[in-house]
């Protein structure tokens, strides 16, 4: 009994061994490195250098899909990889020195912070080569002409209006079509220009409206006195 004992511990022994040297000749997929928080992914080999942004696309995609998310950055920190669709990412999203490109114009943000579609090299905060739609537009202004109803406004006479118009082609203190070609329109100070031309507009009106009241008040009062 003794000697069949020791036999089969003998043989366990020599299984585990050989289990343990089959095991140690694996290569394999991912390994953890507790020293340095790092999760190193082998490919085709035992011993890998490369952490996991060195992996196919395929296997950051489904390792990422498994794991808590968070942000992820390659082994050289050049590259940032957001968390997959429903995570949570904490903290600012931190752009290169020199900007962000998507494409060649399709969007771009400049270093100082300039956003453009379609623009390549933007000078205002958000620059649009193209159509923009939207439900609302809220433009913020000061000095909206209702000055133009206070007591004292002076109105240009319509003969002025009429020289003007002769002159310049186009109405006083309204760009010119070289000027709205040249520079672009500013919308929220071009609707308040319109607006003081309406407002100055019906202050004519009702001038005029006032005068042709007195007019027939007139007439009527002559065609009364010369009835017998």
């Amino acid at each position: 009994a003794d000697v069949a004992l020791k036999a089969s511990t003998a043989s366990l022994a020599a299984a585990t061994n050989a289990l343990s040297a089959s095991i140690a000749t694996m290569t394999p997929l991912a390994t953890y490195q507790p020293a340095t928080n790092e999760l190193w992914a082998a490919i085709g080999t035992k011993a890998s250098t490369n952490q996991l942004a060195a992996a196919t696309n395929a296997l950051i995609t489904e390792i990422a899909a498994k794991l808590p998310t968070s942000t992820w950055q390659s082994a050289d920190a050049t590259t940032n990889y957001l968390p997959r669709t429903g995570g949570s990412m904490s903290g600012a999203l931190t752009l290169p020195a020199g900007g962000l490109t998507l494409g060649t114009t399709q969007f771009v943000i400049t270093a100082e912070g300039y956003v453009g579609i379609g623009v390549s090299s933007p000078t205002n905060e958000l620059a649009v080569n193209g159509t923009i739609r939207a439900r609302e537009l809220i433009v913020t202004l000061s000095g909206w002409p209702d000055y133009v109803f206070e007591e004292g406004y002076e109105l240009m006479p319509l003969v002025e209006v009429e020289r003007y118009i002769r002159e310049h082609g186009h109405l006083p203190d309204v760009p010119s079509a070289r000027q709205v070609q040249a520079q672009g329109l500013a919308v929220g100070d071009m609707h308040a220009v319109l607006l003081r031309k309406i407002e100055e507009m019906s202050l004519h009106l009702i001038r005029i409206e006032r005068e042709n009241k007195a007019l027939k008040k007139r007439l009527q009062d002559v065609e009364n006195r010369s009835t017998p």
